[in-house]
């Protein structure tokens, strides 16, 4: 079994165990009331167990806001899965294979040249944190749904540190610290070897160390979603205006990026207009698609203005040349996209 196939047995086992644990130390401490009365509460009152609710349970205490669509959606779900975190366990499955299959699709498709680098590293970066955004709804409303959930960026995360050659590598590419002298150089080089599709994928250059840095900080940015901001305006917002934004802004600037900006030989009108158009339209369809679900509650009429306008300011910040002046990664449209819209998100998605 492969490294990867430990980790998940390893964490679904651990969270198998510790959620019951949980439970039941919620139950107990509603007895807390006090050493003379406890016994004589216990025996007069009993509490039912807190029942973890499913995906269908939970829209059916929101059926105003929920979609019939989505409702039904969750009805089929809580007939297959009716144990919330069997439901979880599925989802993460869902969510770990989904981002599997479409980075597979798009390195085996530049690895063999039937595209460009180029544009596939784009894609990938375009599409993957919307499509795990999409993972989001299906989950539980248990505490342990993040949990599961953050499985997925962690295993990226995780791929992308072998691929670029070690825990040692990742830091110094990321700036913590400085370049040494290499170590077991010949195991990393295997390791590269072996993982040159997915570099050649989502790489500039097709150089190891690359993966290290705006792939691996994008897959922090998910990870960070997930933990700091699960099923939230926030989250939606930063990992949309980063992925969609920044991603379509690179593809549309290579193809029609012949007008620049007077401050910039690299960014393009045209590349800003692709920015601005396909954050705002991915970040409106995911809000729409949580709204549907119950998780968001607004009219799709009360926030066009807000998408527009935090898809203008994030574009207007990618256009900064910050990794001029901010030290490390700190500075990569990774890092200050998504926190700029994560703000952004604070003040105006309330």
């Amino acid at each position: 079994m492969s490294g990867n196939g430990r980790l998940i047995l390893t964490l679904l086992f651990a969270l198998c165990v510790l959620d019951p644990a949980c439970e039941a130390f919620t139950n107990l401490s509603k007895y807390n009331v006090g050493q003379g009365r406890r016994t004589a509460i216990k025996q007069q009152i009993s509490y039912p167990r807190p029942a973890r609710r499913n995906l269908f349970s939970r829209l059916k205490s929101s059926l105003p806001v929920a979609a019939p669509w989505a409702e039904n959606i969750a009805s089929s779900i809580a007939q297959v899965l009716p144990d919330p975190l069997a439901q979880d366990v599925a989802c993460t499955m869902l969510g770990v294979v989904g981002a599997g299959a479409w980075l597979a699709i798009w390195s085996n498709l530049a690895k063999y040249g039937m595209i460009d680098p180029k544009v596939s590293r784009k894609i990938v970066h375009c599409g993957s944190g919307p499509l795990f955004l999409l993972t989001w709804p299906l989950f539980s409303s248990s505490h342990t749904a993040p949990l599961l959930a953050s499985i997925v960026p962690t295993i990226n995360a995780l791929r992308l540190v072998s691929a670029g050659g070690g825990v040692g590598r990742t830091l110094s590419a990321l700036g913590f610290t400085q370049a040494g002298e290499e170590e077991g150089r010949g195991e990393s080089d295997g390791r590269r070897r072996r993982d040159s599709g997915l570099v050649t994928a989502i790489s500039r250059s097709g150089r190891s160390e690359e993966v290290m840095q705006g792939p691996l900080i994008y897959t922090l940015v998910l990870l960070w979603g997930v933990v700091g901001g699960w099923q939230q305006a926030m989250s939606i917002t930063a990992i949309t205006q980063m992925a969609a934004g920044d991603g379509l802004a690179d593809i549309v600037g290579r193809r029609w990026g012949v007008v620049k900006w007077p401050w910039s030989d690299s960014k393009s009108i045209a590349g800003s207009l692709g920015f601005v158009v396909g954050a705002s339209v991915v970040m409106m369809a995911e809000l729409l698609w949580f709204n549907a679900f119950g998780l968001l509650s607004f009219k799709g009429t009360e926030v066009y203005d807000k998408v527009i306008l935090i898809s203008l300011l994030c574009a207007a910040v990618e256009l900064i040349p910050l990794d001029k002046v901010l030290p490390g990664r700190l500075g990569d449209d990774n890092v200050t996209v998504p926190a700029v819209a994560a703000v952004l998100a604070l003040l105006l998605l309330r």
